[in-house]
Parts: C-alpha cells; structure tokens; sequence
C-alpha cells in the first residue's frame, strides 16, 4: 500500500527531483508533488511525497532531519494517509 508523506520546510529552490533523489534513499518513491504558487510558478516550500511501502514511508520518516542535512532548516514531515 503506497503511503503519501507531507514535506514542509522546503528551501524555495527545491525541485521535484531534488525530492525524488533525496527520498529514493529511503525507498521507492511513486510520486512527488512539489506544491507551487499558480501566478509566480515558484515553491511553497512544501510537498506531497508518495512511498511505495508503508515501511519506506516510516523510514524516511524515522531517519528524520540529519538523513536531510542538505536542508538549512529542519524538514517537517508527516504521514496523511
């Protein structure tokens, strides 16, 4: 069952594959949606990353801000179901 993990925190300059390769490190990801502003096209600073496995998703999870220490600011992350 793929799990969808909310991603805040994000640096304006993110990209979805800067996503992808990031979190591929915990696992399959089946998606990513980088959520941006529909006038300028620039980042919110947040997204929508789909794991493959519930397993995967806990580990990106778990292994939390240092496994993402490219980040200047902590990444918030969450389970939405």
């Amino acid at each position: 069952m793929e799990l969808k993990l909310y991603v805040g925190n994000l640096e304006y300059s993110t990209t979805e594959d800067d996503l992808r390769t990031l979190f591929t490190q915990a696992g399959t990801v089946t998606s990513v949606a980088l959520i941006k502003d529909r006038d300028t096209g620039r980042s919110k600073g947040f997204a929508f990353i789909e794991m493959r496995t519930q397993s995967e998703a806990q580990k990106a999870i778990y292994r939390g801000s240092p496994f993402y220490k490219a980040y200047k600011t902590p990444l918030a992350m969450t389970c939405t179901g």
